[in-house]
């Protein structure tokens, strides 16, 4: 009898919890978005690889002005109190074509040509940097010798270099809720893949604080100069454990504008690209770099 018991109990436990996973892969899309937005607000420390990069095309019939830039940031953080360390590197492009036979100018259009037909950002990224943020107060940069490749440690100001963003601030997440019942969901045997695309032209004053929350812009100060704004959101959630807890592992934000001002003679497309991947989510210690001794340090001038 107790052998029969202990059989009925294992059984009933394996059918609650496959009743469990079940149930967390059916969820309705929006069900899961609101997961999403709940488990990425309340993170407390993580493992972050940002990508952030916009594209510019001013144009009208004789000429072009192409500007770009990017930023890619990769690290650890713990969000309260705050501390971090990361790996920065940037680049950007500025160019412009004027019309004429010129080889400068013919050069430089087919540049611009081949920047807009690029999937992704086509800079090159050659600053690169290693910070150390034990508080909010307390700032280090490190630069490499490009002859010794050795890094150098310098005290720096917060205040020049803004905290990662994670899509987790309030202008994500609002967005994120105010479309949640918008969203489609894919899903296999490791991910759950949330979809959103549409025109949301008439959110002009929400996607402006999406955008503005993590690049400097003022494209949409003028609401009368915007044609439309397309937004593509992919929120992707990772299964783990045997219970396929779904975890937020990737954020992919696009931002597709087209301007005009007919007073002025001129059109624009523009792209801002959000992406954030996400480990290790709650188990993240924050160390500094192996090199980094706050000893040798001498304050920036």
């Amino acid at each position: 009898i107790i052998m029969k018991n202990k059989r009925f109990l294992a059984l009933a436990l394996l059918v609650l919890m496959l009743g469990l996973v079940l149930t967390s892969c059916g969820n309705k899309p929006e069900d899961n978005v609101k997961s999403y937005i709940d488990a990425i607000s309340k993170a407390k420390n993580l493992e972050y690889t940002t990508k952030i990069y916009r594209k510019n095309l001013m144009y009208n019939e004789v000429a072009k002005a192409y500007r770009s830039e990017t930023k890619s940031r990769q690290g650890q953080i713990q969000l309260d109190p705050l501390t971090y360390n990361e790996f920065y590197v940037e680049g950007d492009s500025d160019r412009t074509y004027l019309g004429g036979t010129g080889e400068y100018d013919l050069a430089d259009k087919r540049f611009i040509e081949e920047a807009v037909r690029t999937f992704g950002s086509a800079d090159s990224l050659f600053n690169k940097e290693k910070y150390y943020a034990p508080n909010d107060k307390e700032l280090y940069k490190a630069t490499s010798d490009y002859k010794t490749g050795e890094w150098n440690w310098k005290v720096a100001d917060p205040k020049k270099h803004t905290v990662p963003e994670l899509g987790n601030n309030e202008a994500f997440l609002k967005i994120y809720e105010k479309y949640a019942d918008k969203f489609t969901k894919t899903e296999n045997d490791e991910y759950v893949f949330l979809e959103f695309k549409g025109d949301v032209t008439k959110d002009i004053a929400a996607i402006r604080k999406l955008q503005t929350s993590f690049v400097k812009s003022n494209l949409f100060k003028d609401e009368k100069l915007v044609k439309s704004i397309n937004l593509e959101i992919t929120l992707v959630m990772k299964k783990e454990g045997f219970f396929k807890k779904l975890v937020p592992a990737e954020t992919l934000i696009k931002i597709e504008s087209k301007l005009e001002s007919k007073q002025e003679g001129w059109k624009m497309d523009n792209e801002d690209h959000f992406e954030c991947f996400y480990k290790n989510i709650n188990e993240t210690e924050v160390k500094p770099f192996s090199d980094f001794d706050k000893l040798k340090i001498k304050a920036e001038k």
